[in-house]
């Protein structure tokens, strides 16, 4: 019951204008998510793992590129 009120006490994701915030409550809600015991019933096949939660976590934290100025950090960014 702890993660539905955790759930219920964040932002709708839509009426975030602030990109940080977006991604912060979008972090926090893949969080809850993990915390969560598979209730649905729903085959292994249709769960997302652990590895794709973080890796969904790590794709959140990179920069955005419109904000990267310089030419060599954002090649190395998209080649990385």
């Amino acid at each position: 019951m702890d993660a539905a009120q955790k759930l219920l006490k964040l932002p709708l994701i839509k009426d975030i204008k602030d990109p940080v915030e977006k991604k912060k409550t979008l972090i926090e809600l893949i969080d809850i998510f993990q915390s969560m015991p598979n209730a649905s019933g729903a085959s292994a096949q249709g769960n997302i793992s652990v590895l794709d939660f973080n890796t969904i976590k790590e794709l959140l934290n990179l920069p955005d590129i419109s904000s990267i100025e310089d030419s060599q950090s954002k090649r190395k960014l998209l080649l990385s």
